[in-house]
């Protein structure tokens, strides 16, 4: 059930779309808040499931023992690079951390930022997905 749908590269994913979703707003800034702030209580939402089922996600451990999911596919193999992504349980609650302090980050910045706040929304949104890889990423060496 979980397993076909690649939710740890969609964690990352997420925020970059919202980053291209912001490009015709840039200049708009009453519009790029809520588009951002949608984004980013949608990637609370996705974190908020995996933290709910995680008693689901269990029995999903055979590819490596002690992580709950596992992405993982050859990148460029000519080099021996990977692309794997994975999911135990410390990265889950810093997965969810992280995408509640963005959501509450947004929202203190909502009427501070008053100039260029396409550019703050959408630097935001790419840290967020900077974070978010780095809590998910396993082949770092």
């Amino acid at each position: 059930m979980f397993t076909e749908y690649p939710l740890l590269t969609i964690l990352i994913l997420l925020p970059l779309a919202g980053c291209l979703a912001l490009l015709p707003l840039w200049n708009c800034r009453v519009s790029a808040r809520p588009v951002a702030l949608g984004v980013g209580l949608l990637e609370l939402a996705l974190s908020a499931w995996l933290y709910g089922s995680w008693r689901e996600l269990t029995p999903l451990q055979a590819k490596l023992p002690g992580y709950l999911l596992v992405e993982d596919a050859p990148w460029i193999p000519a080099f021996g690079i990977r692309y794997t992504l994975g999911l135990d349980g410390i990265s889950l609650l810093m997965v969810l951390l992280t995408s509640f302090t963005f959501c509450i980050a947004l929202l203190v910045s909502w009427n501070s930022i008053k100039e260029k706040t396409g550019l703050f929304l959408t630097l935001m949104l790419t840290m967020e997905a900077g974070i978010m890889g780095v809590f998910l990423a396993l082949d770092l060496a």
